[in-house]
């Protein structure tokens, strides 16, 4: 059920990142989503659902605003507005994303090889 659904989906958050950067393919990039999160779940989960959160938050926000100010607007029109809306923040929980991704490899390579690092 639901527990189900949100535990793969922070699992494989991280997926499209995934296929980008390293190139593999869908099943390959979920494995490695699922490795990229062990470990760090919570701290994953905190940013997928707070980005994703404002996402359609912002698209119901300026939805009502719209809905509220403009009252003979059409429904057409109004939801081309609120999917205007997600299109324009979503790249920010891409970018989201990005930074959990680019953090958890930072990690995996200082612990890999710490004796790597020089302090001038």
């Amino acid at each position: 059920g639901l527990p189900l659904a949100l535990w793969l989906f922070v699992r494989w958050w991280l997926a499209p990142v995934i296929v980008v950067r390293e190139g593999l393919s869908g099943w390959e990039a979920l494995r490695a989503s699922s490795r990229a999160t062990r470990g760090r779940f919570g701290s994953v989960a905190a940013m997928a659902v707070v980005s994703q959160t404002l996402v359609v938050a912002g698209g119901v926000v300026v939805g009502l605003v719209v809905l509220t100010t403009v009252t003979a607007l059409p429904l057409w029109a109004l939801t081309a507005v609120i999917v205007a809306t997600n299109a324009l923040l979503t790249p920010f929980a891409a970018a989201a994303m990005v930074l959990v991704y680019g953090s958890g490899q930072a990690a995996r390579d200082l612990t890999a090889a710490p004796e790597q690092i020089s302090v001038e």
